[in-house]
């Protein structure tokens, strides 16, 4: 399909926004004012009124029978737009920048003020503003747009993208930003990513982190599935996955999930749903309709049994003796098991929707019936299922779980829905939680809810403890498209569209630790290198470095080196120490803490160098120079013997002996304090052996 033009309308000056209500187009021109055209019939938009202001505008927002124009230099306006034909202007806020682009939130306009940044006013009496907070910023603010409790901004040159938290109005402060490669013009936003007009590059997607919970998850590992996966049913430590297009049903051993093993397939038509009970897989096979396969071998799973339906199967559940198969067009199917080689339907109820899956508690099936809501049916008659209530909702439902008294089930876009199912014929609702994912398939273990939440949303993990008050708790972004899934352990075996079976760990159930492969040490001179690689890491907020030398007591801190956060994959650290100041032949320790983000910590081995004999005799540049009053100067011996450090001044008098005495090889730093002597150039002069060297220095006062 190909956009193309229907209608047009030329403005007197540069349209630079619309906003639409009803049939009415109101337009923000530039060097015309607001423009209102009446596009009842879109292929013919005519003016109907107009108001010219004394600014340019930029931008308009709608609110009631309000519009309210960013004009530039002209400030923020208020135009009554109760009649299209004739608006009329009621109230001018004026500001001390060039007003660019507004936004809503609840009674408050926030708009872009140019180089005098972001401001925010209340308009609950729109006759009567009142200033509420401003941020300044050193950038030109172009374009806005807020959500939740972020204003996210489009800073002109070298301001790129600028977050800025306005939970609290009145006191906005900045806690994020990202500096694109072009100038940002304007924005979008949706769910946790920025869609940024960056003028010459085109466009940049960004995510916003300050959104998103800690990911708490670990990728263990990933097996092939020959077609698209399409879900997922675990069994005895097998995941036994369908696919749709080169559909088959494919056995994989996960008894170690972060090295699955395939075992055996077979072909199907185009699969949909699989469940396992005992020695035999159901599967939903679309328009192939009830497969039944033999898995006792799970190296040669092969068919004793199918059933063949007039809608296409999506999902299957056995109860007693009986398989209940959802169809997208052809609603629920009973189908008599009892001969697993000859199944036979003997009940059927139609629904108005497309059933995507179904559970089953008592004598109830509860059917996700997409845009019509979910469905309770009575199946203590199989033979005549009966619908005895329907709860409707906004979204699509897709699939459901149940726990304990809880219906919880995926509504599309409109996120995790829970009801409280303890009397079948009065569902009431429990909460609710949005996303700006589009949630698919669902799992429930414990305290946790699992969605395969489709395209970019990858698995989420949503903490049910309290079903009235939901919160996502950690997620995992797949390379593919998650569409299903199931769960053991609080580990989640993903249906991942092309990428086969993906395996995740929930690290909030099953902690990795920091597991440390290697910590070395190795001395090259003055310098001594730490490095220590990890193979795996949980929280790991990073370490710290820790040193004692032979005459310490305690371990004194050196740095700390950030650590990786959650991960599996093999990472590196180093870190440097000076110990010229070690005396020859002493031993030096080092340890490591590791400290995670909740303040908790422990220490590797301890790790020990002995201080080498200097290869040779030299003489460095103090430090810092120029000075005032003292310096650092360090040598180093190669051989014990005599040794002199003097300083002298311009005219060659010795100032200051500094060293004069028999010493060991190795590597030394002595202070020279010239509190007492006056500004101006000094050498210091280096004997040891037959070793000699002069260096200058300045005392600048």
């Amino acid at each position: 399909l190909y956009p193309y033009l229907v209608g047009s309308f030329d403005t007197p000056g540069t349209a630079r926004d619309v906003k639409i209500s009803g049939n009415y187009a109101f337009v923000a021109d530039q060097t015309a004012g607001l423009r209102i055209l009446d596009i009842s019939n879109i292929s013919n938009p005519i003016e109907i009124g107009f108001y010219d202001t004394p600014g340019q505008t930029f931008d308009v927002e709608l609110k009631g029978h309000y519009a309210f124009l960013a004009d530039y230099s002209g400030g923020l306006r208020v135009i009554d737009i109760s009649d299209v034909t004739n608006p009329v202007e009621v109230n001018v806020y004026n500001t001390s920048g060039d007003v660019i682009d507004i936004e809503f939130k609840d009674n408050l306009a926030f708009f872009t003020d140019g180089y005098q940044g972001l401001k925010v006013v209340d308009i609950t009496d729109p006759l009567n503003i009142q200033p509420v907070g401003s941020l300044s910023s050193p950038f030109w603010f172009l374009g806005l747009k807020v959500e939740g409790d972020y204003a996210y901004v489009a800073a002109w040159e070298f301001g790129g993208l600028r977050v800025i938290d306005i939970s609290d109005p009145g006191n906005m402060t900045e806690v994020g930003y990202y500096v694109t490669p072009g100038k940002s013009r304007d924005l979008y936003v949706r769910g946790n990513y920025i869609y940024i007009a960056d003028w010459d590059p085109g466009i940049e997607v960004i995510r916003n982190d300050l959104m998103l919970p800690q990911p708490n998850t670990t990728y263990l590992s990933s097996a092939n599935v020959l077609g698209r996966s399409f879900d997922v049913s675990l069994s005895n430590s097998i995941a036994y996955v369908v696919s749709w297009y080169d559909a088959n049903l494919q056995l994989i051993n996960v008894k170690d999930p972060s090295n699955p093993v395939s075992l055996g397939n077979i072909i199907t038509s185009d699969s949909y749903g699989v469940t396992v009970n005992g020695n035999y897989a159901f599967v939903a096979d679309g328009f192939a309709g009830l497969k039944i396969i033999d898995v006792s071998n799970p190296y040669s799973p092969f068919q004793i049994g199918s059933y063949s339906l007039s809608g296409t199967a999506r999902d299957v559940k056995i109860f007693n003796n009986y398989a209940y198969v959802a169809t997208q067009s052809a609603g629920l199917r009973v189908i008599d098991i009892t001969d697993l080689t000859n199944p036979i339907e003997v009940g059927f109820l139609n629904t108005p929707g497309q059933i995507f899956d179904l559970e089953i508690k008592d004598n109830y099936a509860y059917i996700a019936d997409y845009s019509e809501g979910l469905k309770v049916v009575d199946i203590t008659d199989p033979y005549n299922p009966t619908e005895v209530n329907v709860f409707e909702t906004q979204g699509d439902v897709i699939d459901v779980e149940i726990k304990d008294n809880y219906a919880f089930f995926t509504d599309g876009f409109e996120g995790l829905k829970v009801v409280d199912i303890s009397d079948p014929l009065n569902i009431q609702p429990v909460g609710s939680l949005g996303s700006p994912f589009w949630f698919l398939g669902l799992k429930i273990e414990g305290d946790y809810a699992y969605v395969a939440a489709w395209e970019y949303g990858g698995l989420r993990i949503i903490d049910i403890s309290d079903p009235a008050n939901m919160k996502e708790v950690g997620y995992y972004i797949t390379p593919g498209k998650c569409r299903d899934l199931d769960v053991s352990d609080g580990i989640s075996y993903i249906a991942n569209w092309d990428y086969g079976l993906g395996i995740v760990n929930n690290d909030l159930l099953n902690p990795i630790p920091v597991e440390l492969v290697s910590f070395s040490v190795e001395q090259t001179g003055n310098e001594v290198q730490l490095s220590w690689i990890t193979a795996t890491e949980i929280n790991n907020q990073g370490f710290e470095i820790e040193k004692k030398s032979a005459n310490d007591d305690d371990w004194a801190k050196l740095g700390f080196m950030e650590g990786n956060g959650t991960t599996t994959e093999m990472h590196y650290y180093s870190f440097s120490d000076n110990i010229s100041s070690v005396i020859f032949k002493d031993v030096v320790s080092y340890r490591l803490k590791q400290i995670d983000f909740d303040g908790s910590y422990e220490y590797s081995k301890v790790i020990e160098v002995k201080v080498n004999q200097p290869e040779k005799y030299s003489l460095e540049q103090n430090y810092p120079n120029p000075f005032n009053p003292s310096t650092k100067i360090k040598f180093s011996i190669s051989k014990a013997g005599h040794t002199s450090l003097e300083v002298y001044n311009i005219l060659g008098d010795e100032v200051a002996t500094l060293v004069n005495e028999e010493k060991p090889a190795g590597l030394y730093e002595v202070e020279f304090n010239g509190e007492n002597l006056s500004s101006g150039t000094y050498y210091y002069r280096f004997r040891s052996g037959t070793y000699f060297e002069v260096r200058k220095m300045i005392l600048l006062k």
